[in-house]
């Protein structure tokens, strides 16, 4: 009688170990087929896009990730200047334009869940780690269409933004691939004081006069980002709206007021 016993216990983990065998292979051919060499190489594409951009990127890789559906993670480690724990001001301008790289690569053909992004300092040390979710690429599709005006015409209307007691030092409009717009607004105020009374109209006036363009004139301003520093030439603020993924990211001096609109996410 043990003997039977002893024998169907070894038959049942026989199978069981099959079973995982098997369920490991499935897994393997699974991971294998979601990261296929045409995904490798979108991936590999989008790195050349943000390198010639000047995103200091200093990995990328793409995974399996069951947290996401579809279950796949693509995650991009970003060189700081920072040398302390504090994200430096550029790092929520690079994360953000690695977001738009990697949601309309969707587009080209990569099949992929979430962006992720890890920031490290000037010793090496990870001090941002931030995961989130493609936006759908239906909407993507959808958002922009190439421009209806010139760059010098549309440089000309954007200039015209009230500055609210600030100087509006240079505005530079650039035509990208799929034929719509980025703009920079380089932005001047004579201290923190100055930049705290004039940030809630100028964001606000800025923001309503790109969505007008882009409703009434054909202007198609994809995104845009605004540069403010102070008279010695000290960083207030830099923040970039992505109208066509629709997310936000900025850094900001302790100094300056949070009161300003609109709020965007932190990084």
């Amino acid at each position: 009688m043990k003997r039977i016993i002893i024998a169907a216990l070894l038959v049942v983990t026989i199978l069981s170990l099959g079973s995982a065998v098997y369920i490991s292979k499935v897994a393997y051919a699974e991971s294998q087929n979601l990261i296929s060499e045409d995904q490798q190489q979108i991936v590999d594409e989008i790195t050349q896009n943000l390198l010639q951009q000047g995103v200091p990127v200093v990995s990328s890789q793409i995974k399996v990730d069951s947290d996401w559906n579809p279950s796949v993670l693509v995650e991009y480690t970003l060189q700081s200047s920072s040398e302390n724990d504090k994200v430096s001001s550029d790092d929520p301008i690079y994360s953000n334009i690695i977001g738009h790289e990697v949601n309309f690569a969707q587009l080209r053909g990569l099949n992929v869940g979430a962006i992720g992004v890890v920031i490290i300092n000037s010793q090496a040390k990870v001090i941002v780690r931030n995961i989130r979710k493609v936006t759908d690429k239906e909407f993507l599709s959808t958002t922009m269409k190439p421009s209806e005006m010139n760059s010098d015409e549309l440089a000309a209307l954007l200039e015209n933004v009230p500055a609210f007691g600030m100087y509006l030092d240079k505005v530079v409009v650039s035509q990208i691939e799929d034929g719509t717009f980025k703009s920079t607004f380089n932005i001047k105020a004579a201290d923190v004081d100055a930049a705290n009374s004039g940030m809630p109209g100028f964001m606000e006036a800025l923001r309503s006069n790109i969505m007008e363009l882009n409703r009434a004139n054909g202007a198609q301003i994809s995104s845009y980002i605004v540069d403010l520093s102070d008279a010695k030439g000290s960083t207030l603020l830099k923040y970039i709206n992505d109208l066509q993924v629709g997310r936000q990211s900025w850094w900001q001096s302790d100094d300056l007021t949070q009161d300003w609109y609109p709020h965007p996410p932190k990084l």
